[in-house]
């Protein structure tokens, strides 16, 4: 049975060894460790009887009321048993302290992650070019019924703060 949890230092080899079979770029075990420990950060991992078996980290976003899903992973002999739309679905849970968006992107070739994304609620955003290639944005939005009082005052704020900078 899958297990999401907060993300340990003692996880970050396992960590690695995942990415390293998956990315081109795999994070390093230093900076893995320094998210880890970041209280800017949120990183979860999945875990079952056997160990780590995939994890995501969400960083900080383009503004106070979003996030950035900045990685999402699990192993390849793993994928496609449901434990990533788990880490996705316990990134959204995790949405706190007045978050009420998760970002990403995607290269516009990677045809499953989009796919993948499209069935987690993430709507897709015009395509984006950069120095490194072209992306896709990706956005959830936390659904407004599942927002708690506090929250729903905190966009109300600044919805009034917004139209009169208009």
């Amino acid at each position: 049975m899958i297990q999401i949890r907060t993300a340990k230092t003692t996880d970050a080899s396992h960590i690695c060894e995942t990415e390293s079979t998956l990315f081109a770029k795999p994070g390093k075990e230093p900076a893995i460790l320094k998210a880890i420990r970041s209280a800017a950060t949120t990183f979860l991992v999945a875990e079952d009887e056997s160990g780590v078996v995939g994890h995501v980290l969400l960083g900080k976003g383009d503004d106070v009321a979003s996030a950035k899903v900045l990685v999402i992973a699990v192993r390849k002999d793993r994928q496609r048993e449901g434990i990533g739309s788990a880490l996705m679905d316990a990134a959204k849970k995790s949405l706190k302290n007045g978050k009420l968006r998760l970002h990403t992107r995607v290269d516009v070739r990677n045809l499953a992650a989009q796919k993948f994304l499209a069935k987690s609620l993430f709507s897709n955003q015009q395509e984006v070019s950069t120095e490194t290639g072209n992306f896709y944005p990706f956005m959830y939005e936390a659904p407004m019924d599942n927002l708690s009082s506090a929250h729903i005052a905190m966009i109300a704020a600044k919805r009034k703060r917004d139209s009169k900078a208009c």
